[in-house]
């Protein structure tokens, strides 16, 4: 397997998780204010 099919498929799993995580935070958070401060401790980001 070359590298670069290795490096996309990692790439599109991370990309899928942060999907997954960041669409499960979204049902279990209060508000836009709370969700935001959860994806940022999570993951890093800034997600409205």
């Amino acid at each position: 397997m070359p590298v670069t099919q290795v490096t996309n498929g990692l790439h599109w799993a991370r990309t899928r998780l942060r999907a997954c995580v960041l669409e499960r935070l979204r049902e279990l958070t209060v508000d836009d204010d709370e969700f935001c401060a959860e994806a940022r401790a999570l993951l890093g980001v800034d997600s409205k």
